[in-house]
């Protein structure tokens, strides 16, 4: 039994083909695809896919030589290339890999000269072949570090209000006090100083005994020797004004 054709569909079928003989060949047929002629302005044929993702280009234009000017794209189940975020850059895969399988991975990290402020790094080709959202935030660096304090310390370094990015400061502790953690602090891009700030800890009779001894050769002993002993002095005359005081 012969298939019938309605009387409309064969003349939109003459027209399209009688289109296609003044002017480029039948457009590309794309597997898993749909397309849209358009002859308003020249004649263009625009693909969709019906199932996976576009590569390629997706609008085809016949130029003077009656030839589609590129070739025809392809419907793949894949992602294509990850979206961009603004002051980041695609850590792995490379920036040239343009199609991602499903599940596939990629990392983002900050260009350089800016710093993560929150957000997840890394973004996924979903089974939809689109990509879940990184929520990464760049932010540009901090013009300045505002000068650091600790308590019962002070900086030997240049003393300034502000420091720049790669500035480095050095604290010692008041007299009676004890440094813990590391002396010098350098100022970061993102407006804060690394590693942490020091502690300045108040001497006792069980933390100096640690100090002094631990791990200590003799010989090395002497201005820590010296030290502890102006500690009690200092202890002493506390000591001596408080009982005047309530006397």
């Amino acid at each position: 039994m012969m298939n019938k054709i309605l009387p409309g569909l064969c003349l939109i079928q003459a027209l399209v083909v009688a289109l296609w003989a003044e002017s480029c060949s039948e457009p590309p047929q794309v597997p898993n695809s749909v397309w849209n002629i358009d002859t308003s302005n020249g004649t263009k044929v625009t693909y969709r896919c019906t199932k996976g993702q576009l590569f390629g280009e997706q609008t085809l234009f016949c130029n003077a030589s009656r030839q589609w000017h590129a070739s025809p794209p392809v419907c793949k189940e894949a992602c294509g290339k990850p979206r961009p975020i603004e002051h980041a850059k695609l850590q792995y895969p490379a920036d040239e890999i343009s199609v991602h399988a499903v599940g596939a991975k990629v990392h983002y990290a900050c260009s350089l000269g800016y710093y993560a402020t929150s957000g997840l790094t890394e973004s996924i080709c979903r089974h939809d072949f689109t990509w879940s959202d990184p929520a990464l935030v760049c932010a540009p660096p901090s013009s300045h570090c505002m000068k650091p304090r600790v308590e019962n310390g002070e900086i030997t370094s240049e003393g300034k209000e502000r420091y720049s990015a790669e500035d480095t400061v050095t604290f010692q502790c008041s007299a009676g006090f004890q440094l813990e953690g590391s002396p010098y602090v350098t100022c970061t891009e993102n407006g804060g100083w690394k590693p942490e700030l020091p502690k300045c800890m108040k001497y006792t009779t069980s933390n100096m005994k640690e100090f002094l001894y631990h791990g200590k050769k003799l010989e090395d002993l002497k201005p820590r020797l010296e030290l502890y002993k102006l500690s009690l002095e200092i202890q002493k005359l506390e000591l001596e004004i408080k009982q005047k005081q309530e006397a």
